[in-house]
């Protein structure tokens, strides 16, 4: 009995065994079929490990066909973008050609400056437009500077560089326009009885404070009964690199015989102040002992050595001030 249930046993076995097996290859037959449906490269003879690696093969010829077919596809939207933008840089030369023709750099370069592929073409006619825009501000910008109107001037400049911002004939122009206070920027070389005016301190004249300034201090003059006028000078080395000079003169409010601030009222007199120009007068200032402030702007165009020279008298002081070189 015991026999006949292990023969059984093993009979069980066998028959799963061969059913299981029976079933996979009818599976795979299934998948061979189905897959010669779909591959022309599988035959329905074919075993399943035949049909599988020629679908490889096919899935493999497909994957560089495709490659190639994008590269292709790629090169043509090349060729189409390529021919778009030609045809565009060539309406945008065309056009900045007709700006630049009138004269109207403004409008030409920055249409160029827009050509996302700049050729060499595009490249020259901007550095020529460039260049001609250059020349047209500075023509445009010097008499204004030469008739001191350096606020238009440079408000013109700033404008040009919105254009080329990189310029730097333009950069050099501006430079050359902003103001710069004397005191602050040139070394006095020499004076006599005529003090400058430190970073933190000023003087009052007519009711207004001013700063970078140059002042007469007659305090340690020495004066006689019968002659209490005292001169005063100052020697700037500006090595002919300005054009411009501009600034305010007047008496120093309650200027007496205290210092710079105090309010100690003194005797006013006429003062006269003299500005020259390499041993060449350029202007003279009269204030009377009631003149409130005088302005003065004055060409130094060429001008390497500049004197200012004041002529007061009694314990007057007279100030120069908010000098203003260009």
């Amino acid at each position: 009995m015991e026999n006949f249930n292990a023969f059984f046993a093993a009979l069980s076995i066998a028959a799963s065994f061969y059913f299981h097996f029976d079933s996979k290859r009818s599976t795979e037959n299934k998948i061979v079929e189905a897959l010669s449906e779909r591959y022309a490269s599988v035959d329905r003879e074919m075993s399943y490990e035949q049909a599988l690696e020629a679908v490889d093969k096919d899935i493999e010829k497909l994957k560089t066909d495709n490659a190639m077919l994008q590269s292709e596809n790629d090169n043509l939207l090349g060729e189409v973008s390529a021919l778009k933008n030609e045809n565009e840089r060539s309406e945008k030369i065309a056009l900045a050609e007709s700006y630049a023709n009138l004269g109207n750099y403004e409008v030409a370069i920055p249409i160029l400056n827009s050509v996302i592929d700049k050729t060499e073409d595009v490249v020259a006619l901007l550095k020529d437009y460039t260049t001609n825009y250059e020349i047209s501000i500075v023509m445009e910008v010097e008499p204004l500077a030469s008739e001191g109107k350096f606020e238009e001037a440079l408000s013109l400049v700033d404008k040009a560089l919105k254009i080329v911002p990189n310029s730097q004939v333009l950069l050099d122009k501006k430079e050359s326009l902003t103001p710069k206070y004397l005191v602050d920027t040139v070394e006095c070389h020499k004076a006599e009885n005529l003090w400058l005016l430190n970073s933190k301190e000023y003087i009052k004249m007519s009711g207004k404070s001013y700063r970078h300034a140059i002042y007469t201090y007659s305090s340690d003059i020495g004066v006689t009964m019968f002659n209490n006028a005292y001169s005063a000078f100052a020697f700037y080395n500006v090595d002919g690199k300005y054009s411009q000079l501009s600034g305010v003169v007047g008496h120093i409010d309650f200027s007496g015989s205290g210092t710079i601030g105090e309010n100690d009222a003194g005797q006013v007199y006429d003062a006269e102040i003299t500005i020259w120009g390499d041993s060449k007068e350029i202007c003279t200032i009269i204030l009377s002992a009631n003149d409130s402030t005088k302005e003065f702007n004055e060409s130094i165009a060429g001008v390497n050595i500049l004197e200012f020279r004041v002529k007061c008298s009694g314990n007057s002081k007279v100030g120069i001030a908010e000098i203003q070189i260009h």
